[in-house]
């Protein structure tokens, strides 16, 4: 796909900028779909070019297999994974490699900034101290001085279910970073990935965080990590944190495609499709839409 070749394809890029288009505007989904046929469509036929990659086999127990199979049916603001394209980081094969390549100069530059800063990144196992990280996870999202990534009463306790939490302290062992992944197979997912406090040795603990989860994953066995927020729901910020470190729009493609929604899909589909056909385009609906 396209993160193994460091080189980001010019349909790629144009889906990038779309979502960037759809997520700083302030109508809701129906309307800006509706009133914008021609970028649609075009974001459309981006967004089949985009390579295809086997979804998660998620049919197992656990904790993990369960949250990826939530994810990959869950709709917001009628935006799906599947239909959307995903942002997926393949990872090496080894975990030496996880730094290696052309197109991981950033990623290698903002890992010697941590490192130079005292930054560590490590593995958390201990109930208690995960319990902690939860409470003060909980606090910096009350306390978010940005308005967009506050939450007045958040709630993460799903969080203790899972088996892979990380965090990233500085050389006086404050919590930076906290990372929590739900893993199934060769598939793990990012439930959790936010800093704790605000900063800039906060910005450079995203990135060593990114990179040490990346080989600590890759240990075991995973080999792909799928952020399962729809790109819809994303700001530009988010976008560009991931290409720096590897993630690439990708088509998650089910070995047996679930059958058609109900009827709100199809008026849906058909209403921006009358929408198109004023506008003298022929406009696919069903890749945003679900």
């Amino acid at each position: 796909m396209g993160g193994s070749t460091g080189r980001t394809a010019p349909h790629e890029a144009r889906v990038a900028a779309f979502w960037d288009r759809y997520t700083g505007q302030a109508r809701s989904a129906p309307a800006f779909l509706a009133g914008h046929p021609l970028v649609v469509a075009r974001a459309a036929a981006d967004v089949r070019r985009l390579p295809e990659v086997a979804a998660p086999d998620v049919r197992g127990a656990g904790a993990g297999a369960a949250y990826l199979r939530d994810v990959l049916h869950r709709r917001r603001h009628g935006l799906s994974l599947r239909t959307t394209g995903a942002a997926v980081l393949e990872l090496p094969g080894r975990p030496g490699d996880v730094l290696v390549g052309s197109s991981r100069a950033t990623l290698r530059r903002k890992v010697r900034a941590a490192e130079r800063r005292g930054l560590a990144c490590r593995p958390v196992t201990d109930p208690g101290e995960r319990e902690a990280l939860l409470a003060r996870a909980h606090a910096a999202e009350a306390e978010h001085p940005d308005p967009r990534y506050r939450v007045s009463a958040p709630d993460n306790s799903d969080l203790l279910a899972f088996g892979h939490w990380y965090v990233t302290e500085d050389a006086d062992g404050r919590a930076l970073h906290l990372a929590v992944v739900p893993v199934a197979g060769e598939w793990a997912a990012l439930r959790y990935f936010r800093t704790l406090s605000w900063g800039e040795a906060e910005s450079d603990a995203r990135y060593l965080a990114s990179a040490h989860l990346a080989a600590a994953l890759v240990a075991t066995g995973v080999r792909h990590v799928l952020d399962p927020e729809p790109p819809g729901t994303q700001g530009p910020g988010l976008r560009h944190f991931q290409r720096m470190v590897g993630y690439r729009y990708v088509r998650l493609v089910a070995a047996a495609q679930e059958a058609a929604s109900p009827v709100r899909r199809r008026v849906a589909v058909g209403a921006l499709s009358l929408a198109a056909a004023a506008a003298g385009v022929s406009l696919e609906a069903e890749w945003l839409l679900g």
